[in-house]
């Protein structure tokens, strides 16, 4: 058994290789032959092949690796392609220095790639320790199911020369190799943990793992090298943001802000796929297509299923309901706030002073057009609108409040936390209401969302005896507003739809701004769906300091309320009429008694 420790790096043998025709397909089967014969019968040229083989990926697989296409049902010699090559040596260069997040048009042979370089690795090394992930379990592992990862990597084993194939332990889900190295596998749910230690970790697919931001989160201990593998799928996912930030940090190593990203992106396009962009041209919009998008375009007939599978376009791809580029334009006008910290109230609830905290929940937008005057106030001359959607406080998603100064139409004022009850969210909210008094002295205007736990939220403003509240409509589309006596604005379908669809449109045309970076980023995550409904992917988990396990869009929809508040002229509701009772019954005989002594009382006041 050959046990390789340290290996040098090279491609001297590829380079030879391919200076004989290697890359040419009948060539390169020649080439195998040859190889095969001269090494049958002598263990000085397998150990030279194998020492080759060893230092040299690309001649590896060129020389000795097949793969197998299931649309013809036969097995190819793994002869690659120029991007494939560039992939497969920076996969290759990230094994225990960074992490790789791989965005992919359909067939470009990426998990191919990553399984071929865990192979070579594990193989080649001693004491390695590789993870494949993906959405479902027999996605990893199935017999005879050419899609499964697993499948794939006894291909490559089973088809290799016997004196070049490891003496491997196959069992389900996991592979030994002689030399102390190993694979593991698994699919994920919603209870996966990534524990131990590896040397890499494949997550296949990852733009449609629903628990993806747990992933993340669990196996960023485990590993120096992550290679997070996905078709685009929209932007309401992790991988879009492990995307974006590879993105990021690449613009800062450019700019000199950071001497290396911690990790980095690889784009493989169907332009650069040599059979796919054979014919290669641009259509009026500049939009690249080929003789073979073409027909695939009419195979499908579904323009979402192209930008999928073929465009990594992710706002096509996902029916976005913020668009994308306005969400980006936004984000680059966003600042950090410039106060973080909490109110300090009495005992009546009464708002008595801003405690400036680092990390605070309540965070403050300052400049010229609105600060806290001298004593720690909010400036008086103007009016406020409040939204609030109110989450169960189990740590799951955020309850959020958004303030909007009426004057400017800006959002000013940002509160998120995770952990605090509807009750105790109330009495908070009133306290905000009631430091942002406002001109006429009432208060906010708060505006909440009516389900689930706002029910009791609702219920709780009224008993704390605050009244500059919204009352839903009777009818949203009237032009007559008339008001019932239910607080709090009712999320219905339609409703929710017309909400966030008044906030798209106000933040294209400039009316309402906001320089929240949290909510900006959580509206690419609002997406349209089959029924006509807009809802969020309601599974991200991002690294959001409110402590959060799930993020829902909750800051969103505070911002939408926020901005129809704007919108509203405030109803008061009338105070309850006295209840009638029947002529010398028993109540209206205790209502007279009060009567009664509330006239006996004002009397004796009067002579006091």
């Amino acid at each position: 058994m050959n046990v390789l420790v340290n290996k040098g790096e090279t491609t001297e043998y590829y380079d030879a290789f391919c200076s004989r025709g290697g890359k040419d397909f009948r060539t390169n089967l020649q080439m195998r032959i040859k190889l095969a014969e001269t090494a049958k019968d002598s263990s000085d040229r397998q150990h030279e092949l194998w020492m080759m083989c060893s230092r040299d990926l690309l001649f590896y697989i060129n020389a000795f690796l097949w793969i197998y296409e299931p649309r013809d049902g036969v097995k190819l010699p793994f002869v690659t392609w120029d991007f494939q090559d560039e992939t497969l040596l920076a996969l290759q260069e990230s094994i225990g220095k960074y992490d790789v997040v791989g965005e992919k048009s359909r067939d470009m042979g990426f998990s191919w790639m990553c399984i071929a370089t865990m192979e070579h690795r594990a193989h080649f090394f001693s004491n390695q320790t590789f993870g494949m992930y993906s959405l479902k379990a027999e996605a990893v592992d199935k017999s005879g199911d050419p899609k499964s990862l697993f499948w794939k990597l006894d291909h490559i084993q089973n088809n290799l020369p016997r004196w070049l194939k490891p003496e491997a332990h196959r069992t389900e889900m996991h592979v030994d190799f002689p030399n102390g190295s190993s694979v593991h596998g698994e699919g994920i749910t919603k209870t996966t943990t990534v524990g131990g230690r590896f040397t890499a970790l494949l997550f296949d697919e990852f733009g449609t793992v629903t628990e993806g931001a747990d992933i993340a989160m669990r196996s960023r201990d485990t590993t120096r090298t992550r290679w997070f593998i996905s078709t685009a799928n929209g932007t309401g996912n992790k991988f879009y943001e492990i995307r974006q930030e590879a993105v990021r940090q690449k613009e800062l190593c450019l700019t000199g802000k950071i001497a290396k990203p911690a990790i980095r992106l690889i784009t493989l396009l169907w332009t650069r796929h040599p059979k796919k962009a054979e014919g290669l041209y641009y259509n009026e919009q500049g939009k690249a297509r080929s003789p073979a998008y073409d027909r695939e375009l009419l195979r499908c007939g579904n323009p979402r299923e192209m930008a999928q599978e073929w465009d990594i376009d992710y706002a096509a791809a996902g029916y976005q309901f913020f668009s994308q580029d306005k969400i980006e334009e936004q984000l680059k006008q966003c600042r950090p706030p410039e106060l973080c910290g909490d109110l300090d109230m009495d005992k009546l609830d009464q708002p008595v002073v801003f405690l400036e905290r680092e990390k605070g929940c309540l965070q403050l937008w300052v400049d010229n057009d609105f600060f806290l005057d001298e004593h720690g106030n909010p400036p008086g001359d103007r009016e406020y609108s409040i939204g609030v959607d109110v989450s169960v406080g189990t740590g799951n998603s955020n309850s959020a409040i958004s303030v909007t100064d009426k004057s400017t139409n800006r959002k000013v004022g940002a509160y998120a936390n995770a952990n605090i009850s509807e009750y105790e969210l109330a009495r908070l909210a009133v306290g905000i209401a009631r430091w942002f008094k406002g001109k006429k002295g009432d208060g906010g205007y708060l505006i909440w969302e009516r389900n689930g736990p706002g029910t009791s939220f609702g219920n709780e403003i009224l008993k704390l005896g605050y009244r500059n509240i919204y009352y839903q409509e009777i009818d949203e589309k009237s032009v007559d507003k008339r008001y019932s006596d239910k607080p709090g604005w009712p999320p219905t379908r339609e409703g929710k739809r017309s909400l966030l669809s008044e906030l798209r449109r106000a933040e294209a045309a400039g009316e309402w701004t906001n320089q929240c970076i949290e909510s900006n980023r959580e509206r690419q995550h609002y997406v349209m769906l089959t029924n006509g409904a807009v809802a969020h992917s309601g599974t991200v988990r991002t690294d959001d300091p409110t402590g959060a396990s799930a993020n829902h869009g909750d800051r969103v929809i505070a911002d939408a309320l926020s901005w129809k508040g704007c919108k509203e002229i405030p109803y008061k509701a009338p105070p309850p009429k006295a209840e009638e009772f029947p002529y010398d019954s028993f109540g209206w005989r205790m209502q007279e008694r009060r009567k009664k002594r509330m006239r006996e009382d004002d009397e004796v006041y009067a002579d006091a």
